[in-house]
């Protein structure tokens, strides 16, 4: 009987630890949870959906095959964030569109069951990183119509690495591609339109470089970091240096810049603390090294044309001084042409117009009858045209595509629209409105109160008037 006791009770304290013991537990001890196990909709992997405007993509897991289908742009990814980037590992082929105008950054990063792939002729940038660490990667065909590869595109691929055995300069297109290997003195060979942004980004052994005449963009981090580069000559075809262009050229000692550069981003010469810029007098090149406090060696007197012909029976004259540019003559001004060019961060167009870049004021005199196309397309510093009577046509936008320039930097895309002044009724005026642009009529009446000749009465204009005063009263004292 105690023997029977001694059991129940036994049994009824196990019972006990049991119903007290946590969920999952038995005696106090953790027992494994059962798995949960969720639904095949949950777990499977996206294998369609959209990459761009007008683009879609849908993946086949029984052949490996990632097809886009559409045009236009492909949508820009957040890093790492291809839409296909679950069975990126999965895919063995890659169908694009003709259509396609872009292949976006990272857009196939680590596809590496990739083998080949065959960019269409519409395709016109590859971004960076897109193909990088497809380590099967061993051939890919690009058209003439790829103009810009961005940084790292092909990196750490089978077929980059071969091409670099026959050459450390890689060439695509006409466009230095990388160079970061090279040693000595570099020769670029003629035809070479553009060295794209991180070409030679870090090379070390780099202590000179002839570039062609045919360059025209030179990338962003171009050359930075190569701590032996001693000099370069930029090439009179090259209108802008971008950003960090020669960032941390520490023994880089000249420059040449031709008078075609017109604009310089920061940062181009951080730490090259012995250098010295060679230009023309006059030029933005000095300009630019006077206002940075770098040193300017002249080779000469500006060689800018100070006056031209702008029309068949059209002169133009610039004053220096005063920054105003004068057309005169009879009849219709000549339209230009605009040249596009990509960089990293932007797309900008130049035209081929003659007049300077650094106008402030134009006078059209009378008997010009239209002002051309893309005429002062070039000119954001330009703060009014002076349009007379005679003046029936504008063709197109007088506004200067600006992209925030503080003088020799770019920061954020905006448009520059200078004041139209005419007479009142004029063509002037309705192209003014038409166009939302100030407009400044010639034979209004004078606006009193309005002191700093803006064509309003507000509070600027009573802050100068009690600066005035102030300034009237101090000189009475002393």
């Amino acid at each position: 009987m105690k023997r029977l006791c001694k059991k129940l009770t036994a049994a009824l304290l196990a019972a006990a630890m049991m119903t007290c013991a946590a969920p999952g537990s038995f005696g106090g001890i953790r027992l494994p949870e059962p798995a949960v196990t969720a639904s095949a909709a949950e777990t499977e992997a996206p294998i369609s959906g959209t990459c761009g405007e007008n683009l879609t993509w849908s993946f086949d897991e029984a052949t490996g095959t990632l097809t886009i289908e559409g045009s236009g742009e492909m949508e820009i990814f957040s890093p790492g964030d291809a839409p296909w980037l679950s069975v990126r590992r999965k895919i063995t082929e890659v169908i694009l569109p003709e259509g396609l105008t872009d292949i976006s950054g990272k857009a196939f990063f680590r596809c590496d069951k990739l083998t080949s792939i065959t960019i269409p002729e519409s395709v016109t940038r590859i971004g960076p990183y897109a193909f990088s660490e497809c380590t099967g990667l061993t051939n890919i065909i690009i058209p003439e119509s790829v103009t810009y590869i961005e940084y790292d595109a092909f990196s750490k691929t089978p077929w980059l690495e071969a091409l670099l055995v026959e050459n450390p300069l890689v060439v695509i297109n006409h466009s230095v591609y990388t160079g970061r290997t090279c040693q000595g003195n570099v020769v670029l060979p003629d035809g070479v339109t553009q060295i794209t942004s991180w070409a030679f980004s870090g090379c070390k052994n780099l202590t000179g470089i002839t570039i062609p005449d045919s360059v025209t963009i030179i990338g962003e981090y171009a050359f930075n970091g190569c701590k032996e580069l001693r000099s370069i000559t930029i090439p009179n075809g090259v209108k802008m240096i971008e950003y960090a262009t020669f960032k941390n050229c520490y023994s880089l000692e000249s420059i040449t810049l031709p008078e075609t550069v017109r604009i310089i981003w920061s940062e181009v010469f951080l730490n090259c603390k012995n250098l010295t810029i060679r230009g023309n007098s006059g030029s933005f090149a000095e300009k630019y090294a006077n206002a940075e406090r770098i040193p300017f060696e002249s080779l000469g007197d500006s060689t800018e044309s100070l006056s031209g012909i702008c029309g068949d029976n059209l002169t133009w004259n610039y004053d220096e001084t005063e920054k105003k540019l004068v057309i005169d003559g009879i009849g219709a001004m000549a339209d230009y042409d605009l040249t596009c060019y990509q960089t990293l961060r932007y797309d900008y167009s130049e035209s081929n117009s003659p007049f300077p870049h650094y106008i402030i004021e134009a006078e059209i005199k009378n008997g010009v009858t239209t002002i051309g196309q893309n005429a002062f397309h070039n000119c954001s510093c330009l703060k009014s045209i002076l349009v007379p009577e005679s003046v029936t046509l504008i063709s197109g936008s007088v506004k200067a595509p600006y992209l925030g320039m503080n003088y020799w930097g770019y920061e954020e895309k905006q448009e520059h629209c200078p004041t139209i002044k005419g007479y009142t009724g004029s063509y002037a005026e309705e192209y003014a409105k038409a166009n939302d642009l100030k407009f400044e009529a010639l034979d209004a009446e004078p606006l009193w109160g309005d002191v700093n000749c803006d064509s309003s009465v507000d509070i600027a204009d009573a802050v100068l008037i009690c600066r005035f005063a102030v300034a009237d009263a101090e000189a009475e004292i002393t």
